[in-house]
């Protein structure tokens, strides 16, 4: 994933203006602070802050990576000269045993630095069929007739949607119900990575977070006109991750506005002023 960058009033704002464009929580996020603002006269700061931000990447560490990590000096022979001869000295009334009679130290595998490496991910490829389970399995639980499909994204994601009629019972209000069968989806697609990292995973319903984003970005055009003309700011309703992204990225597009978030989940906002 490439790094976005934000330049903002302090960090926090840069921060909190990135997790909402990289459309995630702040544990998913891996940040990287470039400029500081400076204190100036009277509590005030001077200049701005600098951040850069990117999804974590959930790959496993290279072989040879683990390998140069897992081993310490304890595994050189220098090191090992040394506790033969620090065990001599702790124990002076013992008479040293030939090196002939120890017992020989398990051998260590030559091309692995951990004791318990990290088990290896699966091809994005391989979750399509239990994700596309779970789901129908879902909407028979729900007694609704519906069909399931799992397509992995050119950046490797999955793409989740589930399509047919009556299926209000599974979006529920705002879509709440959507993001909590989201959540199902990616719980079953960690527990079939068995240990290893799950491909970012994202569930549609019914077509639903498709015709909101359209239907949010049209109305963020029509509000980004009004805050030009009147020069008034204007703040959304509380929303969440996916949609203050929207939000935010239509906005980008516009000449003569920006967007700030403001309060905490699950009572955060979008504001748009006049730039």
């Amino acid at each position: 994933m490439e790094w976005v960058e934000r330049t903002d009033r302090s960090v926090e704002d840069a921060k909190d203006f990135l997790l909402d464009q990289l459309g995630v929580d702040e544990d998913e996020a891996e940040f990287e602070v470039l400029e500081e603002p400076k204190p100036g006269l009277f509590g005030r700061t001077k200049g701005q802050a600098r951040v850069r931000a990117r999804i974590q990447p959930k790959a496993p560490r290279a072989k040879d990576d683990r390998r140069r990590r897992g081993r310490s000096k304890s595994d050189t022979p220098e090191a090992a000269t040394s506790e033969a001869s620090d065990e001599s000295v702790a124990q002076p009334a013992e008479k040293a045993t030939p090196a002939k009679e120890r017992a020989p130290r398990a051998a260590r595998p030559a091309d692995d630095g951990d004791d318990t490496p990290a088990a290896p991910s699966k091809a994005p490829e391989e979750f399509v069929i239990p994700i596309t389970t779970f789901l129908d399995d879902l909407a028979t639980a729900f007694g609704v007739t519906a069909s399931a499909s799992v397509v992995v994204t050119e950046d490797g994601e999955l793409a989740a949607s589930l399509d047919g009629a009556g299926l209000g019972s599974l979006i529920g209000p705002g879509g709440g119900l959507i993001d909590a069968i989201q959540e199902l989806a990616r719980t079953v697609a960690q527990k079939e990575a068995k240990g290893g990292s799950a491909p970012r995973l994202k569930v549609d319903i019914g077509g639903y977070r498709s015709d909101r984003r359209t239907a949010l970005a049209e109305f963020t055009r029509e509000v980004a006109t009004a805050v030009i003309e009147t020069g008034s700011a204007h703040a959304f309703e509380p929303m969440g991750s996916v949609d203050r992204k929207t939000v935010h990225d239509t906005a980008a597009e516009i000449d003569g506005v920006e967007t700030r978030s403001e309060g905490e989940d699950p009572r955060r906002r979008v504001v748009l002023v006049k730039a």
